[in-house]
């Protein structure tokens, strides 16, 4: 189960290797910002980051075949995480060099 590959970083040696699993990405506004402008995390798995490297990191966490969705919708207020053309680009080249597949679903 993802829930559990995203909580668990430590890998056993000689311990089968953990089946390929989809989660979802979602962009959530963040409650108690301290910050003038609106500040956004992103959830996948149960788990919330705050930054792009944050969550690079959890993918790193995710078994080898795994799908990423990600709706990102037409909404946009600033700030949001993933939205620049060249983060967004680096993510997806992060994903790939893991093997992980990152599935964009359409907007508007």
């Amino acid at each position: 189960m993802c829930a559990t590959a995203l909580s668990s970083s430590v890998a056993l040696v000689g311990a089968p290797e953990k089946q390929p699993c989809r989660v979802e990405l979602k962009l959530v506004r963040y409650a108690e910002s301290k910050s003038t402008y609106p500040e956004w995390v992103i959830m996948m798995g149960g788990l919330a980051y705050r930054s792009v490297e944050e969550l690079k990191k959890g993918v790193e966490r995710l078994p080898r075949g795994s799908e990423i969705v990600w709706d990102p919708g037409c909404d946009i207020s600033g700030g949001e995480l993933l939205r620049s053309k060249d983060e967004f680009a680096d993510f997806k080249k992060h994903c790939e060099s893991l093997e992980i597949i990152l599935r964009v679903v359409p907007s508007g």
